[in-house]
């Protein structure tokens, strides 16, 4: 137990944050029962700490027995709108001395030993304090559940089960709900290691020396570990994720756990419906127009590009709706209305070529891009664009470097399109974008880092950028591993 921000601290190098969640509800429930203090579990929006409900009249029970259960124990209470005490946080066994307040946030503090990482108030267990109605119902003191701020017995009628542990709750929490994802979402990563000396004499044969580029130069290629520290950012934030499916040209990061279940390696050659005729491939576009052939991925999945992160924690409406509809999220960034122009890049290119193909097919006109966050994508729309354009998308998935003619499927045509066909809507998300190669963006890494504020963010590199090599690769490797310093389970034990 160290002092971390003035509060006693576990230090350990192992607590994901769902876990952390699931430890603060044992605390609560194991003192509650103690005691025997009648409670339930309800579910709340969000969904990623858990809240108890207690009746009012037996609050001075519950939080006697809370202070006597976690007394000499480095456990903390936030008070809720307390009314004989002053707002704030107090040690969890003294409040047996608090009165009158409408509930109680409890945590243990654990921080990792880069001091990085805090886990703190906001994965509490939430115990509210309902009061009666004159109906003889019971009112939530603050917030609401997902069945309302009103329900008519705290007694329990049933169970939940969180970590293979049982807690009492009401029927109501256990049935399905109209707002509940209850469909499996995977993750599919595309991956490449530019230090492997087989695959850059491949790319040596296919490109040429002399290819710096943003499309063909080795800032699309580089490797700088980032693939490690974004399957963290799965473990840590989205732990609903059913399975990642990993795409490389057979090629497999060292310290990657190829027996964990829930991960699989998909090789370009068991991938591509024709790989003679179009592999060894350099061109993200061409991988993309196959990822919807991986055998066994889910109907609804992600797609992450390394360099993407999940900054907090997440649930899956957050990027897709209960009914199956996919969420989207668009950019202030607009694609010029011009044709295809030799100088432009090829993310611009493919964009455009976009916006023909939809213009022909809708009659409508496509104007800006999408964040650069994990793209929510549905397996059948690709396959469904895939036979509608067919021309097109092979021609792409031939293009082995970028090419003024590819499109872009699973970037920007599949929401498009998914769009104009009522299978997918816009939503906000809070994401930030990252230049590493911009000396001036730097200090928005020590933002993201202190704040923790940001649902996605992507950690970019502009090919003609001020810093060099060494002092990009050190300052977003000391970002990553303060940021994400928790191992994933995707990683081998004694990975370094």
């Amino acid at each position: 137990v160290i002092r971390s921000v003035g509060r006693l601290a576990e230090r350990r190098d192992d607590i994901l944050a769902p876990r952390m969640a699931e430890w603060n509800l044992r605390l609560v429930a194991d003192a509650l029962e103690s005691q025997d203090v009648p409670y339930v579990m309800v579910r709340t929006p969000g969904g990623t700490a858990h809240t108890l409900a207690v009746a009012d009249d037996d609050r001075p029970r519950a939080l006697k027995a809370l202070a006597g259960a976690l007394r000499g124990q480095p456990v903390y209470a936030e008070l809720v709108n307390p009314r004989d005490a002053a707002p704030g946080t107090v040690l969890a066994e003294r409040l047996d001395a608090i009165g009158d307040l409408a509930g109680v946030k409890v945590f243990k503090p654990v921080t990792t030993t880069t001091l990085s990482l805090r886990h703190g108030a906001g994965l509490a267990c939430t115990v509210g304090f309902w009061p009666r109605t004159p109906e003889g119902a019971f009112h939530s003191p603050f917030g609401s559940t997902l069945a309302g701020a009103e329900l008519p017995s705290l007694t329990p009628t049933a169970t939940l089960d969180v970590a293979e542990r049982a807690y009492p709750t009401l029927d109501v929490f256990t049935e399905l709900l109209v707002k509940d994802v209850d469909f499996p979402i995977d993750a599919v990563y595309t991956w490449v290691d530019d230090s492997d000396p087989a695959w850059r004499a491949r790319r040596e044969e296919t490109l040429g020396g002399g290819d710096t580029s943003a499309d063909g130069g080795a800032v699309r290629f580089r490797n700088r570990d980032e693939l490690r520290f974004s399957l963290r950012s799965i473990a840590m934030y989205a732990p609903w994720i059913r399975h990642v499916y990993l795409v490389t040209a057979g090629q497999t990061p060292p310290w990657l756990d190829r027996d964990h279940p829930g991960l699989t390696v998909v090789d370009h050659r068991d991938l591509f419906a024709d790989p003679e005729e179009c592999l060894p491939t350099f061109n993200s576009h061409s991988i993309e127009s196959q990822l919807h052939r991986i055998e066994g991925l889910s109907e609804h999945f992600l797609y992450f590009n390394d360099d993407m992160f999940l900054g907090r924690p997440t649930t899956p409406d957050t990027f897709f709706l209960s009914n199956g509809l996919a969420r989207f999220f668009w950019s202030s960034a607009s694609v010029p209305a011009l044709p295809v122009a030799p100088d432009d890049e090829g993310y611009l290119a493919a964009a455009k070529n976009n916006r023909a193909l939809l213009r022909e097919a809708f009659g409508r006109t496509t104007t800006h891009s999408f964040f650069h966050v994990p793209y929510a994508l549905r397996r059948s729309i690709l396959q469904e664009i895939t036979e509608r354009f067919p021309e097109q998308l092979a021609a792409t998935a031939r293009s082995r470097v970028r090419s003024r003619g590819d499109i872009a499927l699973v970037s920007s045509l599949h929401q498009h399109y998914a769009y104009l066909t009522g299978r997918a809507v816009p939503a906000g998300i809070s994401y930030d974008f990252v230049d590493i190669g911009d000396p001036a963006d730097h200090a928005r890494l020590g933002r993201l880092l202190q704040n923790r504020d940001r649902t996605a963010f992507c950690i970019g590199e502009s090919p003609d950028g001020g810093v060099t090599d060494e002092e990009m690769a050190l300052a977003i490797r000391s970002f990553l591993t303060a940021y994400f310093p928790v191992r994933s389970p995707y990683e081998v034990r004694d990975g370094s």
